[in-house]
């Protein structure tokens, strides 16, 4: 009982210690954030998450296409958001995408 609920509160304060660090404005650090915040199901991540795949910095949209599988849940179906990035200039994340939008119109 008691090692469920510091479980639980632990969790809680882990997720409020990563929200501040998802919002930073050192991408890189901001989504592998948002990246543990989305593995924990925490619905605030989805807009960031979002946003990053429009990031300028190529590695921030590689590691956002790669977490939006854990955003948008799993048994979310939302492709739209890769599909820009199926063309992207950086061609890992164009590969990654086009990885991400198979795995999850699969489902």
């Amino acid at each position: 009982g008691a090692m469920l609920v510091r479980r639980g509160e632990y969790r809680a304060a882990a997720i409020e210690a990563l929200r501040p660090l998802a919002a930073r404005p050192d991408g890189f650090v901001a989504i592998r954030a948002l990246g543990a915040l989305a593995g924990a199901s925490d619905p605030w991540a989805l807009d960031p998450v979002r946003a990053a795949l429009a990031a300028p910095d190529a590695t921030v949209r590689r590691l956002a296409v790669m977490v939006w599988p854990q955003a948008i849940g799993p048994r979310g179906t939302d492709c739209d958001a890769l599909a820009p990035l199926l063309r992207d200039a950086d061609r890992s994340v164009a590969l990654l995408a086009a990885m991400q939008v198979i795995i999850i119109a699969a489902r």
